[in-house]
């Protein structure tokens, strides 16, 4: 498969013709829901709302057996294959960090489910109500921008990271789950053979979240390095950050409760306490956005990461300063919206010709696809 494969009018025909299947199929067959998460209840609920046959919902918590969401029946998986598989519809509504869509149809499969779709699906059949969500959003969307996308997948240094872009553009294309590489989970922001420490690092972490980074940062380095800058404005996040710092008695570590972006400004922010907190217009709270240049050019960061879920295009214009003055690495997430596949890689390479280009990806489904920029 090449890029050509994919940005074409068979790769446009195949989309839409799954499209209607799975309208026809709901709509002339019971649906069960698995997973009662949020995404669970939002797929159900809208669902409901449009007047579809949500039968059952499922889920592998055996907490949640037994009761009801919606007034509908949770049952176990076995119970719910079992009882629906011939005839049901299963909407796979789990986004995990630590499981693939590709386990859990498999899982249905062997329980005996001949019919199982990924919650993607039914956003396709909705775009008004329910897309873009991350990164999902219409076939023709992407298809509207092959130039741009073939213009990034032209740009990587390396072959690897071409081979996994193409297989996110198919999966954004087609739902090919299956067809994702599998997920490095073990080397985020660190992967061998693109990143390479020294013990004289200065790491600006934008989205520190719990801590997570910063464990891996000290262990890779043997806590040899000169300084770590952790910003992270969730409350919540930010004690659990504040934590692990004292538990790995972590030196020279600078914890700002600071959001980044192309201006200094008090911006709504979605406090969630987990790896989805961000900036939204209908956010909890109130945070202070500074940009990169103005509060830290001073750092001379060697190494800035950006996992702010949405906000990476802001931050970067806000740090232009500093990136032009030391050429630090980066690690830029670049799934959190659907046009951050071409925009943020196209911008990187427009402003900054002195890095090379890679990608890889670190979690399941499309999740946590991470761009790094090396200076040649």
């Amino acid at each position: 498969m090449n890029i050509g494969d994919v940005l074409n009018d068979t790769s446009a025909s195949a989309a839409n013709n799954a499209l209607s299947n799975i309208r026809t199929t709901i709509s002339s067959n019971p649906i069960v829901v698995f997973g009662c998460g949020n995404l669970g209840k939002k797929i159900g609920s809208f669902l409901f709302s449009k007047g579809f046959n949500v039968a059952a919902y499922s889920d592998n918590n055996a907490s949640k057996w037994g009761s009801e969401l919606h007034g509908v029946a949770i049952l176990s998986p076995e119970q719910a294959a079992e009882q629906f598989k011939n005839h049901a519809v299963f909407i796979v509504c789990i986004w995990s960090p630590d499981r693939s869509y590709a386990q859990f149809k498999k899982q249905l499969i062997d329980l005996g489910a001949t019919n199982v779709n990924h919650a993607a699906a039914i956003m396709r059949l909705f775009p008004d109500e329910l897309l873009p969500y991350y990164h999902f959003q219409m076939p023709d969307y992407f298809l509207q921008h092959k130039k741009e996308i073939n213009d990034v997948y032209e740009l990587f240094a390396d072959e690897e990271s071409k081979r996994q872009y193409l297989a996110h553009v198919n999966c954004r294309l087609n739902l090919d789950f299956e067809g994702l590489p599998v997920a490095d989970t073990k080397n985020q922001y660190f992967p061998a053979g693109v990143i390479k420490l020294s013990e004289k690092e200065t790491f600006l972490d934008a989205g520190a979240y719990n801590g997570d980074t910063l464990q891996d940062f000290c262990q890779r380095t043997e806590f040899k390095y000169d300084r770590y800058i952790a910003l992270e404005p969730d409350p919540k996040n930010k004690v659990d950050l504040e934590r692990k710092i004292k538990e790995l008695d972590a030196k020279n570590v600078d914890v700002y409760p600071y959001a980044v972006g192309k201006d200094n400004c008090t911006l709504k922010f979605d406090a969630t306490g987990g790896g989805g907190a961000g900036i939204s217009a209908t956010g909890t709270i109130d945070v202070e956005c500074v940009r990169v240049d103005d509060k830290f050019f001073e750092t001379a960061p060697t190494y800035m990461k950006f996992d702010i879920e949405g906000a990476e295009l802001d931050a970067l214009d806000g740090a232009h300063k500093t990136i032009e003055a030391y050429k630090p690495v980066m690690a830029v997430c670049i799934y959190h919206l659907p046009d951050d596949l071409w925009t943020i890689p196209l911008y990187i390479k427009e402003k900054y010709p002195f890095y090379n280009i890679f990608a890889r990806t670190h979690q399941y489904d499309g999740l946590d696809f991470v761009l790094y920029a090396i200076p040649k």
